[in-house]
């Protein structure tokens, strides 16, 4: 029988409380070169079609040469940050980058923020980028295409499986949802002895009452059960956000319009 250290135990513990931050934004940038749209986007606009219908834009130039946008919501939008909270407005700054006829808006996740009517201010600091396509109409307006997160992944993994593509592991343990992650708390707990278990709270600082939380929801996760396959899919998708730079031109580039699917908004002059 190998025996466990406590010490041990309690750091393992410690590293599993670290990786339950879940999916992320994109680490790296494009590399790419401005695009020569850039300012057929500034002025002002409203989205006419898609998933942000009745959003009003207005786009700005700023001295650094990024387009600032400021968004304002139709009543009773739904915060992306916060659960419960409504946004009336959002702010952030952007890029838009062109290679031959893909032109991606590169979002500088640090540089956003919503806020509600009363302009309260309801976002975390965030690190990061995120990619939009940005297509001209004929009507002198423009497309934004999302990305799809799950046609992402695939062609990640169908490009990269196997290859040298490595990441360091605490990165990788941040991929697993939060409900895998507490449910290794209940294994590491239940193989713990009498005496770390009482090491491991006083480290944690843990009171009887969050201890007694605690045992209640690895309890509850003992009995749960999980869609494996969408636990994977999670897993590929938080992964591609670690693609570098040249990995996602790539497949930006030659699966255009696979992986810009997740839905598309119509902007119109206003």
């Amino acid at each position: 029988m190998i025996e466990r250290s406590p010490h041990r135990s309690i750091m393992v513990t410690m590293i599993l409380m670290a990786a339950l931050s879940g999916c992320k934004n994109f680490e790296n940038a494009l590399g790419w070169k401005a695009s020569p749209i850039a300012d057929d986007l500034i002025g002002t606009w409203k989205v006419v079609e898609g998933p942000d219908a009745g959003v009003r834009a207005r786009v700005s130039r700023r001295n650094d040469g990024s387009l600032a946008f400021e968004l304002t919501y139709p009543e009773n939008t739904k915060s992306t940050a916060k659960s419960g909270k409504y946004k009336h407005r959002a702010i952030f700054r952007a890029d838009l980058l062109g290679s031959g006829p893909v032109n991606v808006l590169q979002l500088r996740m640090y540089t956003y923020a919503e806020f509600d009517r009363d302009g309260e201010r309801f976002w975390d600091s965030s690190q990061g980028f995120l990619f939009q396509r940005v297509a001209l109409t004929t009507d002198a307006g423009f497309e934004v295409h999302r990305l799809n997160l799950d046609a992402l992944g695939k062609v990640a993994e169908e490009n990269y499986a196997g290859s040298d593509f490595k990441i360091d592991l605490e990165s990788f343990t941040e991929c697993f949802s939060e409900d895998v992650v507490t449910s290794l708390w209940l294994d590491i707990w239940d193989s713990l002895e009498e005496e770390s278990r009482i090491k491991l709270v006083e480290v944690l600082e843990t009171d009887q009452e969050e201890l007694s939380g605690f045992q209640q929801e690895i309890a509850r996760l003992a009995e749960l059960e999980v869609d494996p396959y969408a636990e994977l899919a999670h897993i590929r998708n938080c992964v591609t956000a670690l693609l570098p730079t040249e990995s996602l031109e790539q497949i930006f580039l030659q699966h255009t319009d696979r992986v810009f699917s997740g839905g598309t908004d119509q902007y119109v002059r206003d």
